[in-house]
């Protein structure tokens, strides 16, 4: 299997990623190319700032930032609801609603509190903890 990539399909798969908002890896399906051949490719030059990866990450950038963009038009324009829910299932670490759920209560105390909670709001009958 060869590594190397067209630069035709290099820019069929940047324009999947900056004009579409495919991810790399979806865009890699979409042209039926394997993650393992894109990264051999990358490898020939892999410098942090100007190699191949890099390109790739520029172009998701590209995207984000013309979506935000959009997302300003839309707001000044009353309806900015679209680009936003897009940035927060897209880009869910920086756009989407932060939800962080902790606990050091053990299950059974948990069900207790639920219990507890249901019969001093009333709902029903609720089996109390033994």
């Amino acid at each position: 299997m060869k590594d190397e990539i067209e630069p035709s399909e290099i820019k069929t798969l940047l324009e999947l990623v900056a004009n579409d908002g495919l991810t790399i890896d979806r865009a890699l399906q979409a042209r039926n190319i394997s993650r393992e051949r894109f990264d051999r490719w990358c490898e020939g030059n892999d410098d942090p700032d100007r190699g191949r990866a890099r390109i790739f990450e520029l172009a998701e950038i590209s995207h984000e930032i013309n979506l935000i963009r959009d997302w300003h038009q839309r707001a000044q324009a009353g309806d900015w609801r679209a680009a936003r829910d897009f940035l927060a299932h897209r880009h869910p670490e920086q756009w989407g609603k932060y939800r962080k759920v902790e606990t050091e209560t053990p299950p059974q105390d948990m069900v207790f509190t639920v219990n507890l909670g249901q019969e001093l709001w009333g709902d029903g009958d609720v089996p109390t903890r033994s």
